[in-house]
């Protein structure tokens, strides 16, 4: 994909920013407890707090330092909406350089979390009552020589004129695969440039989730797998060989999934029926 980009005359610039939960224990304490009654390292709703932080000041700079010494620079750390929810947003990089630093990041957090005695988790939603983690993908391109945003336009009558506009990519949770969403992210936005492709979809005023007529995504994995494996232009972008092989192992994993009796399942029927 990179390749394509610089062939098409583009230098490509991506970055992802990352939301996860915190919670105090070692692995063997919360899985010894069956990953119930997960105590977060902060309470409440906090998000972007000036307090929450400072209750756990040693494990925030270590995050700060450990990841610039890794060469993983960040734009920002605070805390999120959510007991223990931390977001930060790593500074961009070429497509491949900032899918490395992603992976880096997650790699990272967990290792310094544990020197807490804490567990970082990046599920994209382990609680039904609280709110999920994303994964958000900036992105924007630029000329062959770093020096000039193709994304800005000053012609234009968009709110924000800058230097950093980009498009942010709201959908990815914290739980994706750096390479393979950064990778879509650009193999469908050159798709679009190399089609011509038009909006056509109207602007959204208002609440987004309240416009489905413009277009929904699969709700689960198994619908999702589906989509993907009978997408034509998935198979064009990425290939066919790649195509059957990764929604052979989705397959494969919601079919574990349906093998299972939750916990919801326990509660509704375990007396009742």
């Amino acid at each position: 994909m990179k390749k394509e980009a610089e062939n098409l005359g583009f230098k490509t610039r991506f970055a992802q920013e990352f939301e996860w939960f915190n919670f105090a224990g070692t692995p063997s304490e919360i899985q010894s407890a069956g990953f119930n009654n997960l105590q977060p390292i902060t309470p409440g709703m906090f998000g972007y707090s000036e307090l929450r932080t400072s209750l756990n000041q040693k494990f925030v700079h270590e995050i700060i330092d450990f990841m610039e010494a890794f060469n993983v620079s960040l734009e920002g750390l605070h805390t999120e909406t959510g007991p223990g929810v931390y977001e930060s947003a790593i500074y961009y990089d070429d497509i491949l350089a900032a899918a490395d630093k992603a992976v880096l990041f997650k790699t990272g957090i967990k290792e310094i979390a544990y020197r807490h005695n804490i567990v970082a988790s990046f599920m994209a939603k382990w609680n039904s009552k609280l709110p999920g983690c994303g994964g958000h993908i900036h992105q924007s391109l630029w000329d062959m020589e770093g020096t000039s945003n193709l994304f800005h336009n000053t012609g234009s009558d968009r709110k924000i004129q800058t230097d950093s506009s980009r498009i942010e990519s709201r959908i990815p949770g914290a739980d994706t695969n750096p390479y393979l969403a950064l990778a879509a992210a650009l193999a469908s936005g050159l798709y679009g440039i190399k089609n011509k492709l038009k909006l056509e979809t109207p602007e959204t005023i208002g609440n987004a989730y309240n416009f489905e007529k413009n277009g929904i995504l699969p709700r689960n994995l198994k619908d999702a797998t589906e989509k993907m494996a009978h997408s034509d232009l998935a198979k064009k972008l990425f290939g066919s060989e790649f195509v059957d092989h990764f929604t052979k192992t989705r397959d494969w994993e919601w079919r574990q999934f349906e093998n299972q009796v939750t916990d919801w399942e326990l509660k509704r029927y375990f007396e009742i029926i």
